[in-house]
């Protein structure tokens, strides 16, 4: 028995058409079926790439600029100490409105010459200044009220005045009668024999230019308001005060 290799059968014409060139030197062709071709990324990826690029770039928009940072906090700071300065210029450069208190009162009878001349008061105010690092200077042009009810029955000027910080003073004012006639329970009690018809309201606005001076001066228009109660109302007596309310504002 032959063991040598038999020669191929020579290929027809048609399949040597169907081959391929033969390779130059040096050069290999290899054929890999079309099922086993793999794409790197694989089509399907293509797309969760791209969508995975499109959020990274928003999100990097979104992030926070490190200048627009450092602004943000420059600003912040700077809000935080104004807000300090102020803090402390209120705390000892605001001026405090000061306290007012209605310590006494008496009745004057009018000008000797016209008996039907409405009587005088004489009022007794006291002032305490509030502040501690302020003086407090009373202009010209105040002026003070004497009210029953809705009715001025009394009316005058308001000293000038000056008060250290801490200061208690004790002013005198008085107001003269107005020419108009008084209110009819005003005028009964007046008139009255003895002072036993019971206690009587009374309210007192004093209107006053003032300057608060410190390190920084202040120039003020203060407004008081005392609601005040005496227990009699009559000539040449002193009214004990038995209830008063004070309101004091700028």
């Amino acid at each position: 028995m032959d063991d040598q290799p038999r020669p191929l059968p020579p290929l027809p014409p048609s399949r040597l058409s169907q081959l391929p060139p033969p390779p130059s030197s040096n050069t290999y062709i290899i054929q890999i079926p079309r099922d086993q071709i793999y794409r790197i990324p694989p089509p399907e990826n293509e797309i969760i790439l791209r969508n995975l690029d499109i959020e990274r770039a928003s999100k990097k928009k979104k992030q926070l600029d490190p200048r627009c940072f450092y602004w943000l906090s420059s600003i912040a700071i700077v809000l935080i100490l104004l807000w300090i300065f102020f803090a402390v210029f209120r705390a000892y450069f605001q001026p405090k409105t000061p306290e007012f208190s209605v310590i006494g009162l008496v009745l004057r009878k009018g000008s000797s010459s016209n008996k039907h001349a409405n009587p005088s008061y004489d009022i007794t105010l006291k002032a305490q200044n509030p502040n501690k690092n302020m003086d407090i200077f009373y202009k010209k042009g105040g002026n003070v009220s004497l009210l029953f009810k809705r009715d001025r029955i009394g009316g005058g000027e308001y000293p000038s005045i000056s008060q250290e910080s801490k200061e208690s003073t004790t002013i005198h004012v008085t107001l003269a009668g107005l020419a108009t006639q008084l209110p009819k329970e005003i005028e009964t009690r007046l008139n009255a024999k003895k002072a036993s018809d019971g206690p009587i309201s009374l309210s007192l606005v004093v209107s006053e230019p003032v300057e608060f001076k410190g390190l920084i001066t202040f120039k003020e228009h203060l407004t008081v308001t005392c609601d005040f109660r005496v227990n009699k109302f009559a000539l040449s007596t002193k009214p004990k005060i038995i209830s008063q309310e004070c309101r004091t504002n700028f």
